[in-house]
């Protein structure tokens, strides 16, 4: 049994694909699968039924998979440990944001701490959710942002600040003969929201409950095609304020604050329990803490 061997296993378990296991490999499709057939050899059992739409995990495969991803992670660990093992802030940081937070927050945040630290090698995701814990869990990523989540697994996550959310609408919309937005208000209006694997859509939504039901008209993957949308009074949306602060937005949008205490939400970081934390990961989350997220 070879640690090679065990990395296309795992890579295959994980997306139940040959094809897309060497694509993310950067390998050839025949490497994976006569690497597939020598460990299988070696330990005597077959580890996946080929099926026509791809492979699925046999009885023996499903064993296997906690105790091959444990190997690969103390191999991992070990290497991490090792390279930290200096003084200097240095190595590769794998950086992981929701789309509701990465545009705003990112660009200013990493270009500071990269000046702070050019030596280390900085790589960054922009994914939903789901699609981060999936990561954070799976180990490819170090440090994960992110508002609302229900945490399963060797995953720790803590709040670094919050911010208020705002109402946004076109120039002339009824709403700005009023300085605030009642709650009950939006129920009445056409809503333009993300897609539900959106947290901020959940987020929205949970406003909405106790004042009736949304009148969604539109749903969209991107904010920046919402806010086009509410830029040509195509209706409203309500957005972080992260968002209304950044710079380039439509003029013809305007930001109304909710009556009464604004409803937040938090900006959370993330990672896994079980990983070692090198330098840099701890070095990226003090600077995240340090710019103090409140929204003011």
């Amino acid at each position: 049994m070879e640690i090679r061997q065990l990395q296309y296993f795992v890579a295959v378990a994980r997306t139940s694909s040959v094809s897309e296991a060497a694509a993310t490999l950067g390998v050839s499709q025949p490497t994976v699968s006569q690497q597939l057939q020598k460990l299988e050899k070696d330990l005597g059992q077959p580890l996946f039924d080929r099926m026509p739409g791809g492979v699925q995990l046999t009885h023996a495969g499903a064993e296997l998979v906690p105790h091959a991803e444990r190997v690969l992670q103390e191999l991992d660990d070990a290497r991490r440990r090792v390279r930290d093992a200096g003084e200097e802030v240095a190595g590769p940081l794998t950086i992981a944001a929701i789309p509701t937070i990465a545009p705003f927050l990112l660009p200013q945040l990493v270009g500071d701490f990269c000046a702070r630290n050019p030596d280390v090698e900085v790589e960054i995701r922009e994914v939903v959710t789901s699609e981060l814990l999936d990561d954070l869990l799976a180990g490819q990523v170090d440090v994960g942002i992110l508002s609302s989540a229900e945490i399963k697994g060797p995953i720790h996550m803590a709040t670094v600040g919050e911010e208020p959310l705002w109402v946004a609408v076109a120039e002339g919309h009824p709403f700005l003969a009023r300085d605030e937005v009642a709650l009950g208000q939006i129920d009445d209006e056409r809503l333009l929201l993300l897609h539900d694997m959106h947290c901020l859509t959940g987020q929205i939504q949970q406003l909405c409950d106790g004042h009736g039901h949304a009148h969604i008209v539109a749903r969209g993957s991107q904010l920046s095609t919402i806010m086009g949308m509410v830029a040509r009074g195509f209706g409203a949306t309500v957005v972080p304020d992260m968002l209304k602060r950044a710079s380039g937005c439509d003029p013809a949008v305007r930001f109304l604050p909710f009556e009464g205490t604004p409803p937040r939400r938090p900006i959370n970081v993330a990672w896994h329990l079980d990983r070692y934390r090198t330098r840099a990961a701890r070095a990226f989350e003090s600077l995240l803490r340090d710019r103090g997220l409140a929204g003011d």
